[in-house]
């Protein structure tokens, strides 16, 4: 790597509604914080692997959304129960500490 040069964090993301993409922009900041010696980089996967089909689903999501927002009510709160993602963030600040640490292929 070039001196003064930034290791960079891949930070994925998906267009499909507002929360995704501040999620992202969330971890960058605090990886800003937390990791200086890093740069991260946001990428919405769908829109860099399949652009022409990024926009039909993307479409598809947000009309789905809003003919039927019990079912995504429904299916939002079952993931998140089934996940174990509620809780207090230490295993998410963990992780950034796991991934933060360089990368040995041996």
């Amino acid at each position: 790597m070039k001196k003064g040069t930034k290791e960079k964090m891949l930070i994925l993301t998906g267009n499909y509604g507002d929360g995704h993409i501040q999620v992202a922009q969330a971890i960058q900041d605090a990886m800003q914080i937390r990791f200086p010696h890093m740069e991260p980089v946001i990428i919405d996967f769908m829109e860099w692997v399949h652009p022409y089909i990024n926009h039909l689903s993307r479409n598809v999501y947000l009309q789905a959304v809003k003919t039927f927002p019990q079912v995504y009510g429904y299916l939002y709160q079952k993931t998140r129960r089934q996940s174990g993602m509620i809780g207090d963030g230490s295993s998410t600040i963990q992780k950034f500490d796991l991934l933060s640490q360089p990368y040995n292929r041996n």
